[in-house]
């Protein structure tokens, strides 16, 4: 295990910045973090990877570059994760845990099905902040604080409950919220549109209750209401292979009379 860390003190704390190097896995407990992390590849390329796990309290944030992943399961940051600093392309996974805000960055990807993300542990009111060509999907988890996609950023949301009064995608980011029963038609809007500052209502994919009181689109960015994906019953698959069986057969029939 590689561990570079970097000590600062003031007076009789001390507190260490921690930089991930080797292309290991790196569990969070029973490893411990003072202090911010940072990740970098290991020889050769090889990935490194963060885990925060039940329990795990890293004192500050973590900043993954190169391809550095990071899977945050529970425990907690007391600091932002940014993943794809600097041109990066790492990855982050949350299904757990609690988080003040994270950033995408480079063309990293994120995924959130779990968790918190809250902004009232920090001193930022943007929980979820895409940027460059970064790409975020959220389908569950708690969202506190505002919905910021930035520059060429995507960001697909199809569930999750969302306590944010702002949604604004801004440079030529896409914003995608996927659901049901919004309060405009499903398509793209754009500046100047009719989503511009509206309160948007609706349903998201997997059921929650969606309340924006100002959602907008600025600059060159769109903002898109998509349908969920509507599966047939099994009944109504099972009947139509019935009725298509039976014609089937029929066709047979008359081909030999």
């Amino acid at each position: 295990m590689v561990l570079v860390g970097l000590m600062l003190s003031y007076g009789s704390n001390a507190s260490a910045a921690i930089i991930l190097a080797d292309g290991l896995v790196h569990n969070f407990p029973p490893e411990t973090a003072l202090d911010s992390i940072t990740i970098l590849d290991g020889p050769g390329g090889t990935t490194t990877t963060v885990n925060v796990l039940a329990g795990g309290l890293i004192n500050g944030g973590i900043t993954s570059r190169d391809s550095g992943a990071i899977n945050v399961s529970g425990g907690s940051l007391a600091d932002r994760m940014i993943v794809g600093f600097a041109g990066g392309t790492g990855t982050a996974n949350i299904s757990g845990g609690i988080i003040p805000r994270i950033d995408i960055q480079g063309t990293a990807t994120a995924t959130m099905t779990g968790g918190t993300i809250d902004t009232g542990l920090i001193a930022s009111s943007f929980a979820v902040v895409p940027a460059a060509q970064g790409a975020m999907t959220i389908t569950g988890g708690t969202i506190i604080g505002h919905v910021r996609p930035l520059q060429e950023s995507t960001l697909r949301i199809e569930g999750g409950s969302f306590t944010t009064s702002l949604m604004v995608p801004a440079g030529s980011s896409h914003l995608t919220l996927v659901g049901t029963g919004f309060n405009l038609p499903f398509g793209d809007y754009f500046a100047g549109g009719p989503l511009n500052g509206i309160n948007l209502i609706g349903t998201l994919a997997d059921g929650s209750p969606l309340n924006v009181a100002n959602a907008n689109v600025v600059e060159s960015a769109t903002f898109t209401l998509a349908p969920a994906n509507v599966v047939p019953e099994p009944s109504t698959c099972l009947i139509w292979t019935a009725l298509g069986l039976a014609g089937i057969g029929a066709r047979r029939r008359r081909q030999r009379a």
